[in-house]
This record gives structure tokens, C-alpha cells and sequence, in this order.
């Protein structure tokens, strides 16, 4: 069931609707039984959802604060009830995203931090993926990292790896070297030319 306090504005053919400031609480439990099977146990989901910002003509648009399902909380931008513009999506083991966000995905520049994986994205997002430019790090003093074009999460193309044993220059294809690059041994060592 929902619950809303805050402003409101009159319109002419029907009830008020949300307009200016306010929040919004939505919270419901589903019990559900298994698939059609005798003896089958019941699952219990429970949905929620909060809102706390501005309004116009009854959605979401403007500053605001959004609690999700899943307790991870989005502040940031909203046009037309969605997360659009720039925003921080916090979740519940530490991790988030911080940058621009367009219809409730990662769109263009943002900073992602995965806190179980100690991994650091920093670059361009499109369709809620690492896609174009970036640099992504990852260990506890965030040393190690591969830079240069990403595309579906992977770096593709050209760039560059560096880890604490090794330093890579060279084509990459689907997060892996491969072509031609060369590798050399952080300790001064030479390593391979590949390709």
C-alpha cells in the first residue's frame, strides 16, 4: 500500500496529484505458492519503495532521494519519474555509482566502486555498461589497472595494463592481450613482444 505527505495541486477533472515537494512510501508482501505442484511451499516477497524530493504532475522530477527494493538508495536528478541527469546510487555492501544516469541506467561519465572486488571503474557508461573510454583499477591501494576503450564491460582495442609484476602495452580483445603489444617484467626484466 502507498503513502504519500507533501504538496499537492487541484485539478479540475479528478483528484489532486503529486506536485511540488513530498514522499511517497510504497510497501506490499505477495505470498505465492509453487508452481501449481501439490505440497509445494509458499514464497513470501516483499516489495518497497520510497521517494523523497520533487514532484511535477504527479512523477518524480527534479532533486531527489530514492530508497529501491533492494535498500540501495539513489540521490541525484529525476525528469519524467526517472533517474536522469547526475546522480550516486549507494547499495547495501558499500558499493556505488556516482555520475550520469539517463532513463534509470548509467549513461555517459560516471565513477563505480565495487567494495567486495575492490574494483574502481572510472569512464563512460552507455545502456548500464563500461562502454568507451575508462580506467579500471582494482586491489586494496587500487595499483593495479588496464586503460583504454572499453566495450560491453571489457577493454577491446588498444591499451594499456599495469599489475604489480607486469606492465602491458597493445591491442586487447575482449578484456584479454591479444595482437600485437609488448609485455615487460615490473622488476626491469624484459618480456614478450607479442603479436
Amino acid at each position: 500500500m502507498g503513502r504519500y505527505t507533501g504538496d499537492l495541486i487541484e485539478v479540475s477533472n479528478g483528484p489532486a496529484i503529486r506536485h511540488g515537494k513530498g514522499t511517497y512510501s510504497y510497501s506490499a508482501r505477495a505470498e505465492e505458492k509453487g508452481a501449481g505442484e501439490e505440497g509445494s511451499e509458499a514464497v513470501t516477497s516483499t516489495s518497497f519503495y520510497k521517494y523523497d524530493g520533487e514532484w511535477r504532475n504527479g512523477v518524480k522530477d527534479g532533486k531527489g532521494s530514492f530508497t529501491l527494493h533492494d535498500h540501495s538508495v539513489y540521490t541525484g536528478d529525476f525528469l519524467d519519474g526517472e533517474m536522469t541527469g547526475t546522480g550516486r546510487r549507494e547499495y547495501k555492501d558499500g558499493s556505488w555509482y556516482d555520475g550520469n544516469w539517463r532513463d534509470g541506467e548509467r549513461e555517459g561519465y560516471g565513477v563505480e566502486f565495487l567494495k567486495e572486488k575492490e574494483m574502481r571503474y572510472e569512464g563512460i557508461w552507455r545502456g548500464n555498461k563500461r562502454e568507451g573510454k575508462g580506467k579500471l583499477t582494482w586491489g586494496k591501494d587500487q595499483s593495479d589497472f588496464v586503460e583504454g576503450v572499453f566495450s560491453n564491460h571489457r577493454i577491446q582495442g588498444p591499451g594499456v595494463s599495469v599489475t604489480r609484476s607486469l606492465v602491458y602495452r597493445g591491442a586487447f580483445a575482449g578484456g584479454v592481450f591479444e595482437g600485437d603489444g609488448v609485455a615487460r617484467f615490473r622488476g626491469g626484466e624484459d618480456g614478450a613482444t607479442l603479436g
